[in-house]
Formats: C-alpha cells, sequence, structure tokens
C-alpha cells in the first residue's frame, strides 16, 4: 500500500431527493412566468454564470473536488439548472407560433440541459489511483449496479508536477502527464491538471487527490454511456 494525500474527497455525484411540491406552491412560480417570462431566463442564466464562475475560482484553489462538492453536484445548483430547464420549456411553449427564432433558442437550452441531466444521471463514476509507472484498466466504481468500470486501454502515470507560484511555495496547478495505450499499441499522451479534464473513448478523467511522496495521483472517472 503506498501513503494517500489527507485531501482525498468524497464527491457526492447524486444529489439528495427533493421534496414534492404541490400545485398551489408552483402558482407563484406561473404568476412569475406570466408576468416576467420575457427577462426571467436571462436573470437565471445571470445567477448560473456567476455560480459556475465561483466554482471555477473553488476549483483553482481547492482542486476539482471541491468545486464538485460545493457547486457542481450540489443539490442546489441541479435545483437550479431544472428550473432554467423549465423555464425554457415553458418560454417554447409561449412563443411556438409567433417568434420561431426565441422557440428555438430556447428549445436549444432545453435540449442541451436534457443532455447534460442524462449524463449526469445515467453516467457511471468511479476513483482510480494511478502509482507512476504502473498501468491500469479499471477501477471499482461508485455505483452498487456495477463493480467496477473497466476501459479499453490502459492507461499510466508517467509523473506528477506540482507547479509553484513564482517566488513562492504555494502550489498554483497539480499535473498528472498520463499515457494511453490503445489495444493496437498506438501511444497517446494527456495531461490532467486542476483545471483540465481527459476524455478519451466516452471516458472523462479529472483530478481528484495525489499522493503526499509526489508519485502517484487519483483521479475520478466518469463515464458517459449515452455520450459514447
Amino acid at each position: 500500500d503506498t501513503p494517500s494525500s489527507a485531501a482525498n474527497i468524497s464527491i457526492p455525484l447524486f444529489p439528495p431527493p427533493l421534496p414534492m411540491f404541490s400545485l398551489k406552491i408552483l402558482r407563484p412560480l406561473q404568476r412569475i412566468l406570466a408576468s416576467r417570462g420575457h427577462s426571467l431566463p436571462f436573470v437565471l442564466l445571470a445567477i448560473v454564470t456567476v455560480a459556475l464562475a465561483a466554482a471555477t475560482f473553488i476549483g483553482q484553489r481547492w482542486g476539482f473536488g471541491v468545486a464538485a462538492s460545493c457547486v457542481y453536484h450540489a443539490w442546489w445548483c441541479m435545483l437550479l439548472w431544472a428550473v432554467l430547464a423549465a423555464v425554457g420549456l415553458w418560454q417554447v411553449c409561449r412563443v411556438m407560433g409567433r417568434r420561431w427564432h426565441l422557440a428555438a433558442l430556447h428549445a436549444a437550452l432545453v435540449l442541451i440541459l436534457a443532455g447534460a441531466a442524462c449524463t449526469h444521471f445515467t453516467g457511471q463514476s468511479g476513483r482510480v489511483h494511478l502509482r507512476q509507472g504502473v498501468a491500469a484498466t479499471g477501477c471499482p466504481a461508485d455505483e452498487a449496479a456495477t463493480d467496477s468500470l473497466v476501459w479499453p486501454f490502459s492507461l499510466t502515470l508517467e509523473r506528477f508536477d506540482e507547479v509553484l507560484y513564482t517566488g513562492t511555495n504555494m502550489p498554483r496547478d497539480y499535473r498528472s502527464h498520463l499515457l494511453v495505450r490503445h489495444p493496437d499499441g498506438s501511444p497517446q499522451r494527456y495531461c490532467v491538471s486542476m483545471n483540465k479534464v481527459a476524455r478519451i473513448q466516452g471516458y472523462t478523467f479529472c483530478a481528484l487527490s495525489f499522493d503526499s511522496d509526489r508519485k502517484g495521483s487519483i483521479l475520478l472517472v466518469r463515464r458517459d454511456v449515452w455520450g459514447e
């Protein structure tokens, strides 16, 4: 066994179930849509933009795991995206037949959000612990529906770098340099850092943690089943 850093973060990949709202509670939302239907989508988009900007800052400062736990996979963020999709669908129905360009714009937004939701709720995920020079072809899965994730290539950590701010000992980035070898033997190299992921044949690898001796890293693995 090898030592791992204490910064190994458990990411809640699925938000807790939300309470069911009655139709009476939804009536104020219906009145808002009727009175401010034109501006509400832009207000929601502005809120989403601020949230994503905050997630980017958190990811740069504390890593992707913290950003995913606090923002990307948080229940309030899922609720915000759901409300945005509902408002977009409402706008499509409201302007359909009168303003086709607006209907197409909102329909495209709803379609993008539906695809993102499909990926989030049907995807498979796990964590792979890579040691320098040791190839990996799979990892245990987080979900109970399957025991492990097995990808059709080998993944090897060539080296791990800690990048510091100039003139300080403060880390600016953590980089895992990966060697991918496909079944036909052809090599391909990737670099996974705090704000850079590697997408390989339907699998996405994100930086999560690293070993204290700087010779190993832990990556979050996510498989987009419908996106392959």
